[in-house]
């Protein structure tokens, strides 16, 4: 078993290397932490589809990763779509597993708004705008965010 290291480096993004993989978390200023742990959850989701699929990665997925996004066809948006969706239900699991206190409507939030924000971009090869992220989050939210009841 090798020991993760978790490395806050100046750029982007935070790493975290198991000598295997190497997860990357892109962070960006008043990130609220929240968001961070999403993130993370979700990165984990397909660390653990990979280890599910004992640690093979599709090879065409791997190429098509280094590929920059105006260079791809829908064709391989499509794939590269159906392999970031793949994984969401491993999301729903680890946070019940690990028992994380983000309620899970937000979890679904989050899950519901990568799949749109993804499903976009195959179609049309361009991610929404923040205008339209904000917009579509409003609606999930109403959608999950559970309703008190007055008594």
């Amino acid at each position: 078993v090798s020991q993760s290291r978790y490395v806050v480096s100046q750029s982007r993004y935070r790493r975290v290397d198991d000598g295997l993989v190497t997860i990357e978390l892109y962070t960006w200023n008043r990130q609220t932490k929240t968001k961070l742990i999403l993130n993370f959850l979700h990165e984990l989701g397909h660390h653990r589809g990979y280890i599910l699929n004992g640690r093979e990665i599709k090879d065409r997925i791997f190429r098509l990763n280094e590929v920059p996004d105006n260079e791809l066809t829908m064709e391989q948006r499509k794939i590269m779509y159906k392999d970031e969706i793949k994984d969401y239900p491993n999301i729903i699991d680890i946070h019940h597993e690990l028992g994380v206190r983000i309620p899970l409507w937000k979890v679904m939030v989050d899950i519901d708004h990568e799949k749109w924000m993804y499903y976009r971009w195959y179609k049309t090869g361009e991610f929404p705008s923040i205008k339209e992220e904000a917009k579509k989050g409003k609606k999930l939210v109403k959608k999950y965010k559970p309703v008190k009841e007055n008594k």
